[in-house]
């Protein structure tokens, strides 16, 4: 063959392959290999079609007729499980969402509505949650926690996902904070379970909770424990309610940049602000983790405690829930309490605890009433102070400054160059309408200049004491030199007579 031919051909073989069309690949939806049931055959997830035949809900896997995504757990993950027959069609359903989902459409926090439809939701269909968790070599995707293990494969009616776990429909809302209790809303359900409100939280249908967490409870200790006095208990009662909405609302029900007003279960109106994302309730609580699930309804847990618009909280509700009633009964019998409570004034309290109070001042109410004074406000300083910074100089009312000592694990105030214990701050903390309470371990101690009667002390004992010890020796020495001027004109008169 001339080398003029094998060129041609060479060229007429190019030619063909730059004029066929090009193939189009679906990354989304790649080649079907059957039915969803052969797809988990051949992905070795026979025991989920299994509990599929036991349950009547072979059309699911079946059917052409629609089209339908599984999060099929694989053989492992059944091989202990077991389920009462009169929770298998619900469970069953549960894996499964309309249409098909890839891994490429889903993104952290998504919510996919499942097949599993309840009445306790209104008629609405219980949600699957995506999280993705992103690492420097992968990328992990999780569905309710059960982590994706094969991923995308495609049936003719739908496609196939294989998780490492069995997807539980979760229970109703109460049950849901109580399962939660070691993590984040057990102080959450011990209140509520106290004032049985968690039959409301278990039976009622289609509710919102806007759940405070356990540090939202913590840092509004003086509040919790003003609300759960036992005067207060139909106070604390409503404003649990004003947590509870009547209606579902998950996350992606709040539009971003906008605000949305909802009636709670006490009837008070509380508002959903959204900026990028970021979720606010009445320009305050922040929702720290949104959508737990539950069967009746969603959790969105919140760093706040929503109190009810009536409700006004003063300096001495902060230190009676404190219980630093030795500190407030003080403030009162001085008049202070009435300046704190009627004043637009900000002020943060160093409160002593009842228990520093007996051990330092037992017996305060039987000094004069400018030293009872004097001594509450050294505790007292103008300003709200939310955060003590290391270092922090407080001007207290008597115009010392209190020195701030903070570490990882403590703080610490003290009065200027006060070298004693420091007086810890205890972690208790009050926000009242204008400022802020701290409870201590200790009664701030005194400067010399705080106690202006010791100075007086010093002053008679220099000015009067002094002078008039002088003044005795004085005429004690005069009272001797006339005796001994007395005795001598004694003895002369004497001598004269002899001789």
């Amino acid at each position: 063959m001339h080398l003029s031919t094998i060129v041609f051909c060479l060229v007429l073989i190019a030619t063909s392959f730059l004029i066929a069309p090009a193939q189009q690949v679906s990354v989304l939806a790649p080649t079907a290999s059957g039915t969803l049931r052969d797809v988990l055959v051949n992905q070795k997830a026979t025991a989920f079609i299994a509990l599929i035949q036991k349950a009547n809900l072979t059309s699911l896997i079946d059917s052409n007729s629609s089209t339908l995504t599984v999060f099929a757990p694989n053989n492992d993950a059944l091989k202990k499980f077991d389920v009462p027959s009169s929770e298998l069609v619900a469970l069953v359903q549960y894996h499964f969402t309309q249409g098909r989902v890839t891994t490429p459409a889903l993104s952290n926090g998504l919510l996919i509505p499942s097949i599993l439809k309840l009445a306790s939701l209104d008629g609405g269909f219980q949600q699957l949650k995506i999280k993705i968790k992103k690492e420097k070599h992968k990328t992990d995707i999780q569905v309710n926690g059960a982590d994706i293990l094969i991923a995308d494969k495609s049936a003719t009616n739908g496609v196939v996902q294989i998780i490492k776990q069995v997807l539980t429909p979760p229970q109703n809302v109460a049950v849901v904070a109580h399962k939660k209790e070691k993590d984040s809303l057990s102080i959450f359900y011990n209140v509520t379970s106290a004032l049985n409100l968690t039959t409301i939280l278990a039976n009622q249908s289609d509710l919102t909770v806007f759940a405070p967490t356990n540090d939202a409870f913590q840092l509004n200790s003086a509040l919790v424990g003003y609300l759960r006095l036992p005067i207060n208990t139909q106070e604390l009662n409503s404003t649990l309610l004003n947590h509870v909405v009547p209606h579902t609302y998950y996350g992606k029900d709040f539009p971003n940049n906008s605000t949305l007003s909802l009636t709670t279960a006490a009837k008070n109106e509380i508002s959903v602000h959204t900026i990028d994302g970021r979720v606010t309730i009445n320009n305050a609580s922040v929702v720290t983790k949104a959508d737990v699930l539950a069967s009746n309804g969603v959790i969105h847990e919140i760093s706040g405690i929503l109190t009810l618009p009536s409700f006004v909280f003063t300096f001495e509700k902060a230190l009676l829930g404190l219980n630093d009633t030795e500190f407030l009964s003080e403030l009162n019998a001085t008049g202070l309490l009435a300046v704190l409570l009627n004043t637009t004034e900000q002020y943060t309290l160093f409160a002593p605890s009842n228990k520093a109070w007996a051990k330092s001042e037992p017996k305060l109410s039987s000094k004069p009433l400018k030293d009872r004074i004097s001594i509450l406000q050294r505790h007292i300083v103008k300003g709200s102070y939310s955060e003590l910074k290391d270092g922090h100089k407080l001007e207290n009312l008597n115009g010392n400054h209190l020195v701030v000592f903070h570490n990882k694990t403590t703080t610490s105030v003290h009065l200027n160059d006060y070298t004693g214990d420091f007086t810890k701050v205890l972690g208790r903390v009050g926000t009242p309408e204008n400022g802020v309470v701290y409870t201590v371990s200790e009664v701030i101690p005194a400067l010399e200049e705080d106690e202006p009667l010791d100075e007086l002390i010093v002053i008679i004992v220099v000015c009067v004491c002094v002078p008039l010890l002088l003044l005795v020796l004085a005429v004690a020495v005069v009272i001797d030199l006339r005796r001994w001027i007395i005795k001598r004109r004694a003895l002369s008169y004497t001598a004269i007579n002899y001789a």
